[in-house]
């Protein structure tokens, strides 16, 4: 029929594009493009975040995307011999990333969806008292899929590695950004007993800082 009425096939067509405009569903297909381009989702515009005090039940969406973009976390704490507890986390058991300490060590996961679980440790006891700590997280711009970490106290470089795979999605649908424990659901195995595992420490602040402007 579009061979046999072309000139109505045009008008049809119009018509569509006119209702489509009118009613905000352009581009067609904008759902997709989101789903297979995140970086093009919606996200908060901010690129520096500063925390002073303890954050429950942020929503992702309204979170810095520190699993996903190159960013420096820096947190001031105060630390003892037997400090534990998360410092910050994102997400869930089915998919995060969180920073804790226990038993004198710094430690770092990045859960992809549970299907691989990196931790980086520290070397060596963590000082005590006021510290500085923290964690740069490096991204490939071209391959977007290893990651580097590096945890530094106080200046000094304590701990580093990679996480073989990463992701550009969202980590969860019903989680959230927590700073001085982790609500909901815990990220890590390894304290997923003590959950919501809360800092017995202090955190004067936390700041967060990306590497890009993307």
């Amino acid at each position: 029929m579009a061979k046999q009425q072309p000139e109505k096939l045009a008008e049809m067509v119009q018509k569509f594009l006119t209702e489509a405009e009118a009613n905000k569903v352009l581009p067609v297909g904008g759902g997709l493009w989101t789903g297979l381009h995140p970086e093009f989702g919606p996200q908060n515009p901010a690129t520096e975040f500063h925390y002073t005090r303890d954050v429950v039940g942020l929503p992702e969406i309204a979170a810095p995307k520190i699993a996903q973009r190159s960013n420096r976390i820096t947190i001031d704490a105060e630390l003892s011999d037997d400090s534990s507890g998360v410092l910050y986390a994102m997400g869930g058991f089915s998919g995060g990333v969180a920073c804790w300490v226990d038993k004198g060590k710094l430690y770092y996961e990045y859960n992809l969806y549970e299907i691989e679980r990196t931790v980086i440790e520290t070397e060596g006891a963590l000082p005590t008292g006021k510290v500085k700590i923290e964690v740069e997280s490096v991204f490939d711009p071209k391959v977007r899929g290893p990651m580097d970490l590096v945890m530094r106290v106080n200046g000094k470089e304590v701990g580093k590695g990679r996480v073989p795979r990463t992701t550009r999605f969202v980590l969860t649908t019903n989680d959230s950004f927590d700073v001085g424990q982790d609500s909901y659901s815990p990220v890590s195995a390894r304290y997923y007993d003590r959950a919501p595992f809360k800092f017995d420490g202090a955190i004067g602040k936390l700041h967060i800082k990306f590497a890009d402007n993307k």
